[in-house]
């Protein structure tokens, strides 16, 4: 199977799950692509329908924007801290790097989206805090694409894992400081340089 087969595989299987899941697929596989693949296959049947896609960050953002222009896929394409501030209305919401969208600050935009069906995107969908659960409330996995798949198929470049091994001596402290952080990081939109300023 190619990776374009096997992306469209992907969608299809969002399609099966009544276009209300994620895609949760190695990083470099091509979760834009198989995202923009969804939204076609959803406008094709929705022509006049609203598409929105919430992504981390404004490099993220322009990504999208330049990839859909590329496509001819109309979509409006807004960063998570957006979407959590205010409010918008859509049928078709699109989150890249979906496993975000649990921090506290952000998760909010479930409250501020009004939308009729949901496609996540995301590489790592488990949480260390365990909030995946919400995740997995509004868009739960449909598919998996792992990293060793990915690599048997020759759909990623030949890469070198390293295992840094670090030992706190309070693990237990050393996740909750790590999930403050997360938190504190995601309320800047994960911009480190607006986080430092």
């Amino acid at each position: 199977m190619t990776r374009d087969e096997r992306q469209a595989l992907g969608v299809q299987k969002w399609v099966d799950s009544r276009l209300k899941g994620t895609l949760c697929w190695a990083m470099g596989v091509g979760k834009t692509r198989g995202g923009i693949l969804a939204i076609k296959r959803f406008q094709t049947k929705n022509p006049t329908h609203k598409v929105l896609v919430v992504v981390p960050s404004d490099p993220i953002k322009e990504q999208w924007v330049e990839e859909l222009a590329k496509f001819k896929v109309e979509a409006t394409v807004i960063t998570m801290f957006m979407a959590a501030k205010y409010t918008y209305e859509c049928s078709l919401l699109v989150i890249d790097e979906y496993h975000r969208i649990a921090a506290p600050t952000l998760v909010k935009l479930f409250d501020n989206i009004k939308y009729k069906v949901i496609l996540g995107l995301t590489a790592t969908f488990e949480r260390t805090d365990g909030r995946d659960r919400i995740l997995a409330q509004h868009a739960p996995v449909v598919d998996t694409i792992t990293i060793q798949e990915a690599v048997q198929n020759g759909w990623l470049s030949k890469f070198k894992e390293y295992k840094v091994l670090i030992e706190p001596e309070n693990l237990e402290q050393y996740e909750k400081i790590n999930r403050e952080f997360q938190e504190h990081f995601s309320f800047f939109d994960y911009d480190f340089n607006l986080a430092m300023a």
